[in-house]
């Protein structure tokens, strides 16, 4: 929306406050962050879920909040404007990586209700959603639009108001088949047991029915048994004793309210020092409840806390209240033997406060998610004490006193919370670390903190001392302290769209590497301090500040920095350098940086957005891993994008919002050049997201594989990659996609979002591994398992003591029908390797590398911009075909799994091949992002995918089929239908049909191993009439330099076998 701006005279409940701007910046639970002129200035109860300034032109006086809530609420709703509905994954720890819908509305009404409908462009069939009443946040609502070949749906919206009446058109919005829309995050769960009621205002202690409610929680002797415990809104229960504990020690439950939610949340008070109210011990969901302690003052050292849950993975907090405790929210595993911790909490909307010690503190857990909560007056027990330590007092803390023995991944989630500490600020916002936290590789993050508010802290912000981990802080406020960020041993650190009021970034005893892309620093002593050791990759950030001695870098400036298209205004740009040109001229950074004022619109007021005119606009460098900007809009997509963390020009659009790969499919070369947004490039959001799982047959994610080690699970502990938790599958992302010719350009894009023109293609799994067979119920499995029931090849048991034994290799000598079968026993949805999952690696892979090549060198380092290069090596490709029928006779010699222990990584590991003919030989094994032996060793069967190759008197064709549906694939053409043609004659492949995102040849004429796609086509043209060929991919380990991701062959039958015929599991939702 768009509002005019005036000056305001507002009086909230007789008390005159005169200001300019009123702005709801959230809804924290039931609190609502009223900011005024730019500084948060009070918060009130209320349910409000307007987002926007309003400028008042006359005084204002509200007899109650309330009324200033409804009169905002009111008069945010302009004659014209937009609502925007965003989409948002629904997944344990959601991102901002789906898509808003935006529909222009007409009113002056308050908004009650969004009824949201789809269909085909006539919307027969068409389904309504519910109707959406604003601000409910009870349960998400999620539309999944049918599955059917790519195209467009369309939406409908219909905005009603108070009265009832519709207001403003009917909009229509296409978007893609499949998508997801997700209103909220968070859906509250119904349990199969019974259902009890507590209602504290009863005369009489019912039966616990609706009709006949408990008066009393001492009803219930313990929680469990998956059954719901509500007490009904607007009631107190106050049992006026220190009240035992109670205990959740059966199972599951729920405890939420009920009757009228105008009424306002129920309230439990505990009193009494050193008790909690509830001490779970199985998972727990508590929703819309305000729990009270009697903590008074700071003299009282009370320690219990409101809740303790040990060892409830899974448990969720949502729209609570916890204050007047020692610790609002605790959490710690049962044992305490070293090693101990559990998985698995999520609070959400949540208010924290009046507490004596630490606002949340968890212990010994991990996969933590804590998102829209408010956390303000705690550690009120404590004098003001500003040494770095992990004693209590700190908004958050998150501590691990028994994971240190193990190598846990921590897979901590912080977003859209408020932490102010303007109340015993003297500890900090966020604290986490005191010990050896587990091993996260670069393409994952043990820590996101995203869009937080860290107030008035005079120790700092964040607070981390952890090892072997990566963090990422994007689009939060820091303001207090010191240092917004103090890292003391996280080996990565990404920093972007930040704001630093008054704080800086500290880093100190680390070794490893940080990304500080398009922040803004202000009023500061110390931008971010460097130490020996760590290497620094600094873009598009301002640094402003007008302190005295103030340094944009501190520390030892000799260390490695890399520093561009930064913009100065401080007193040293560097210790040691007073301007811009003598550090240039020390160190040769910032070659393309400048100095002087930013121009901000109003920074005392922060607003730090570029003002018409400034310097900062247009002049950063599109490799920024920065997508959004500090307020939630995409970067410029574009040219040079603004310095700093706000981008003057920011769209809440995604259209421009792709990367990919073009090329003249004329030239020779097989390199492509990167377009789109370069920074995408770089972060890989979609390729970052392919990940190895155990997969249950009725394809139920198990959990996932540690990214760093697939031998162990993600939370460190050894992973089971038998077959017994399920099938070590690789997650392939769901994403949208584009294929653009242009006279002889080619162009591919991918996305992620639903932009216009783009197709979807869906999520799906492949095997990590070549494909087993498990003998004794004929299914194709992706496992590693020596047994005998699991021996690969023709199950030959005679070899099993030699080294040429089977044990624990890929199954062969199967021909496609019988694969397919095979894979059909693991239950629906299951297939043979789908030619769709080869056509999906093979986009990602060639826009990663930008290189058609695989067979190219594997280089680790990355190009100066951060950028892969080179490829993955030659693969098992080399070997003699002599020597290898000699050893054992075409069948498989590298057993499933060799690179289990590169985790999600892609490269090679080498394998020793022991006995082998004339001695024994080291073949490297690569691994494209989980998937092991992408190209060679042996050919795989694809199906869903058939070639009607036509004598020359006969048609003279060679047709290419494709069938869209799984359940359909089969060895006729039925349910199949034509795509395109293949080349009639064999040689290296030159051009591609790239259409449906498929990479089938359709010219092998002039080509080489190492020009334009640089694989092998095989094929022969029958004498008469025609036949019906099947696919094989991947080149055997004797093909030499024709094996890669394109390589096929189509001379077989799906009837076929041979020694060297294999293929692997595939599942598609």
């Amino acid at each position: 929306m768009v509002i005019a701006n005036a000056g305001a005279y507002l009086r909230i409940g007789g008390v005159s406050i005169n200001k300019r701007k009123i702005k709801l910046i959230r809804s924290q639970g039931n609190n609502v962050l009223i900011n005024v002129n730019g500084r948060e200035k009070e918060h009130h109860p209320g349910n409000v879920i307007a987002i926007d300034y309003r400028e008042v032109t006359e005084p204002q006086v509200f007899s109650s909040v309330g009324e200033l809530e409804e009169w905002v609420l009111v008069n945010t709703i302009q004659e014209t404007g937009e609502l925007l509905i965003t989409g948002e994954e629904s997944s344990y720890f959601p991102h901002r990586n789906s898509f808003g819908l935006v529909a222009s509305i007409s009113t002056r009404a308050k908004l009650t209700t969004v009824l949201i409908e789809y269909g085909y462009s006539d919307f027969a069939n068409t389904i309504h959603l519910d109707s959406i009443p604003v601000g409910d946040t009870s349960a998400v609502r999620t539309a999944i639009l049918p599955r059917t070949k790519p195209g467009l749906l369309q939406w409908r919206f219909v905005v009603s108001d108070s009265s009832g009446s519709t207001q403003g058109e009917t909009q229509y919005i296409n978007i893609h088949a499949g998508t997801k829309l997700v209103d909220i995050i968070y859906e509250s769960p119904v349990l199969a047991g019974n259902t009890y009621y507590i209602d504290p205002s009863a005369e009489v202690n019912g039966t616990g029915t609706e009709a006949s409610p408990f008066n009393t929680w001492a009803s219930i002797a313990n929680l469990g048994g998956n059954h719901t415990y509500l007490q009904k809104y607007g009631t107190v229960y106050d049992p006026d004793v220190a009240i035992s504990n109670l205990r959740n020690v059966n199972g599951i439950c729920k405890l939420g309210a009920y009757g009228d939610a105008s009424l306002g949340r129920p309230r439990i008070i505990a009193r009494g020092n050193f008790v909690r109210f509830l001490e779970v011990q199985y998972r727990i969901i508590i929703e819309n409840i305000d729990f009270e302690g009697t903590y008074k003052d700071a003299n009282d050292l009370f320690v219990g806390s409101g809740i303790r849950i040990r060892n409830g993975a899974g448990s969720v907090i949502y729209n609570c209240a916890f204050h007047g405790f020692g610790m609002g929210i605790t959490t710690n595993p049962v044992s305490s033997v070293n090693g101990a911790f559990w998985s698995g909490v999520r609070v959400l909307k949540t208010d924290v406060y009046d507490c004596s010690l630490d606002g949340m503190y968890f212990d010994d857990t991990t996969e933590i998610e804590v998102g829209h909560c408010y956390i303000h007056r705690v550690n009120l027990a404590y004098a003001y004490d500003t040494n770095e330590n992990f004693s209590s007092g700190d908004g958050i803390q998150i501590s691990f006193t028994q994971m240190e023995a193990t190598n846990q991944s921590l897979r901590l989630k912080i977003y859209n919370n408020t932490i102010d500490r303007r109340s015993h600020g003297n500890k900090f916002c966020l604290i986490f670390g005191a010990g050896g936290a587990g091993t996260i590789s670069r393409d994952a993050y043990g820590e996101i903190i995203e869009n937080e508010f860290f107030m008035h802290s005079t120790a700092g912000g964040v607070y981390m001392d952890l090892t072997n981990n990566t963090s990422l802080f994007v689009r939060n406020y820091f303001e207090g302290g010191t240092f917004g960020i103090h890292n003391r041993s996280v080996p990565g650190i990404d920093v972007y769209s930040n704001i630093f009021k008054g704080v800086g970034i500290g880093l100190s005893n680390v070794a490893g590497s940080a990304r500080i892309h398009n922040n803004t620093f202000d009023d500061f002593n110390h931008g971010y301090s460097v130490t020996t050791g760590f290497s620094y990759n600094v873009l598009n950030n301002v640094f402003r500040s007008a302190r005295a001695g103030a340094n944009a870098v501190s520390g030892d400036v000799s260390t490695a920095i890399s520093s561009n298209f930064n913009h100065f205004e401080v007193a040293n740009v560097a210790m040691g350098y007073s301007s811009l040109a003598l550090w240039q001229a020390a160190y040769g950074q910032d070659a393309n940086s400048a100095s002087g004022d930013p121009m901000f619109t109003d920074a005392s007021n922060f607003d730090y957005t570029p003002a018409a005119g400034s310097p900062l606009a247009d002049s950063g460098s599109q490799l920024s891993w920065a997508d959004f900007d500090f307020a939630g809009n995409f970067f410029a997509s574009s040219g040079a994008i603004d310095k700093g963390a706000i981008e003057r020009n920011g769209s809440a659009s995604f259209e421009n919002e792709w990367y990919g790969v073009e090329f003249d499919q004329i030239a020779s070369a097989s390199t492509m050049t990167r377009i789109g947004r370069l920074g995408l490039h770089a972060s890989l959001p979609i390729q970052r997201k392919m990940q190895r799982c155990i997969l249950s047959a009725s394809g139920v994610v198990q959990y996932y594989l540690n990214p760093s080690n697939s031998l162990l699970k993600a939370d460190g502990a050894a992973a089971v990659l038998d077959g017994t938790d399920g099938q070590v599958m690789v997650e392939m992302p769901e994403f949208y996609y584009a294929v653009e010719a242009d006279g002889n350009t080619r162009r591919i894009k991918i996305s992620k979002y639903p932009i216009t023109g783009f197709s979807v293609s869906g999520k799906m799994y492949l095997g990590a591994f070549e494909g087993a067979v498990k003998r004794s119920t004929s299914q194709l499995m992706s496992v590693i398992n020596e047994t005998a029931d699991f021996r690969g090849g023709n199950n030959n048991a005679a070899w099993d003591a030699q080294p040429n034994s089977l044990l624990g290799k890929p199954a062969t000598v199967i021909n496609l029908t019988n694969f397919r079968a095979f894979a059909r026993n693991n239950g629906a949805k299951w297939s043979a390797r789908s030619y769709l999952s080869r056509a999906k690696m093979n986009m990602l892979y060639m826009i990663e590398y930008a290189n058609r090549h695989v067979q190219a060198a594997y280089n680790e380092a990355m190009t100066a911009e951060g950028y892969k290069q080179g490829g993955l090596g030659d693969g098992v490709t080399a070997i003699s075909s002599t020597n290898w029928n000699t050893f054992s006779g075409y069948y498989p010699f590298v057993p499933c799994g060799r690179t289990a222990s590169l985790g999600n990584k892609s490269g090679f590991v080498n394998y020793v091949v022991a006995g082998f003919t004339g001695g024994d030989i080291t073949v490297p094994v690569p691994t494209y992002r989980g998937v092991e032996q992408p190209y060679g060793h042996i050919w795989e069967w694809e199906d869903g995918i058939l070639y009607n190759i036509q004598a020359n008197d006969a048609g003279g064709q060679s047709q290419v089929f494709i069938c869209d549906d799984p359940a359909n694939y089969a060895d006729v053409l039925t349910n199949y239908m034509q795509v395109g043609l293949l080349p009639r004659n064999e040689g290296y492949i030159t051009r591609c049909l790239l259409d449906e995102g498929l990479t089938i040849p359709t010219e092998a004429t002039g080509g080489s191993s190492t020009t334009r796609y640089s694989d092998y086509f095989y094929t022969s043209i029958p004498g008469s009439g025609s036949a019906i060929r099947g696919s094989l991919v991947s080149a055997a380990a004797f093909d030499g330099a024709t094996a890669g991701l394109f390589f096929l062959f189509t001379i077989y039958v799906p009837a076929s076998t041979f020694a060297y015929f294999g293929s692997r599991p595939c599942f598609i939702p």
